[in-house]
């Protein structure tokens, strides 16, 4: 009889307190700044020996494609020793001489934009013995 009058009182005191119980609400403002985000998604060779980048930033994010060579002609050596020269240009008239210190800038849309890299070297020639040259794609937001 002595267990069940204490199982009682626990069971009473439980119930007290869980009547005593109360809460509140209140609603506060939050704010939050999203950093711009950019990355270089592909890089790849066309059909007219140009190369193709894909870049995505951020909506209205400012960003700037460079590349790391000085400004003016190249020179690439091949295998058996003959020598090729050439620039880059972010256009197909070969209007501006493309490199880290004149830039191609542009503004994201938070869609995939395509950037092309063009060249004056001469990949037409077949008798060309092929030359090759590593070249870094600077992508600054």
């Amino acid at each position: 009889m002595k267990r069940c009058t204490s199982l009682i009182l626990i069971v009473s005191c439980a119930l007290s307190a869980s009547a005593m119980a109360a809460s509140n609400t209140a609603r506060f403002q939050v704010q939050l700044t999203l950093g711009a985000t950019c990355s270089i998604d592909k890089i790849g060779r066309k059909q007219s020996g140009s190369l193709a980048t894909d870049v995505s930033c951020s909506r209205g994010s400012s960003y700037d494609v460079g590349l790391s060579h000085s400004h003016g002609t190249r020179t690439v050596k091949s295998a058996d020793g003959s020598t090729e020269d050439f620039q880059y240009f972010p256009d197909s008239a070969h209007s501006l001489d493309w490199d880290n210190a004149s830039l191609l800038s542009a503004t994201g849309t938070g869609a995939v934009m395509t950037h092309t890299v063009d060249s004056n070297a001469n990949n037409q020639d077949s008798a060309q013995p092929a030359s090759s040259d590593w070249t870094t794609l600077t992508l600054t937001f």
